[in-house]
């Protein structure tokens, strides 16, 4: 079995990645050092990618970040999905976070349909933690022996 560093060579070479994958590792400890994702920014896809270009520390997600964006949360699995989110990323609408729109999809419906497209993300621990493969590897210890895939149900 692969271990972690080697998954993530693998993945760079054969999506011909112009960043270095990131791992997401689910997890009880926080490893020390690893900052909260919202520092960086509320929006966890921004603070991730911003992980991918810079960060050499890992990020991490807990269950109980508030400041958080809460569609981010959704995604990562530690939230359901509030019914009108698909406005808040799409054109917004005045009876939800006031009006305020993301635009990160084109309409209400296509961010219902990629939400259905990707299926319910599960979490395996409180927290998240993301980061470079190295990173991550050398920083919680994983190894061939842990290795392991999560899927979506």
């Amino acid at each position: 079995m692969l271990g972690v560093q080697e998954l993530g060579k693998k993945f760079l070479e054969a999506g011909r990645l112009k960043l270095r994958p990131l791992c997401v590792y689910g997890t009880n400890d926080i490893p020390q050092g690893a900052i909260p994702s919202h520092t960086i920014d509320r929006c966890i896809a921004k603070a991730v990618f911003t992980a991918a270009l810079f960060e050499e520390t890992p990020l991490f997600v807990d269950a109980s970040h508030e400041q958080c964006c809460p569609g981010g949360m959704v995604w990562m699995g530690f939230n359901e999905p509030h019914p009108k989110l698909k406005y808040f990323v799409t054109v917004g609408t005045p009876d939800f976070q006031g009006g305020a729109a993301e635009h990160l999809k084109a309409t209400p419906e296509r961010s219902k349909s990629s939400g259905r497209a990707q299926g319910k993300s599960l979490h395996l621990a409180n927290t998240s933690l993301l980061g470079h493969a190295t990173i991550i590897s050398r920083r919680t210890g994983l190894d061939r022996s842990s290795s392991s895939l999560a899927v979506n149900r």
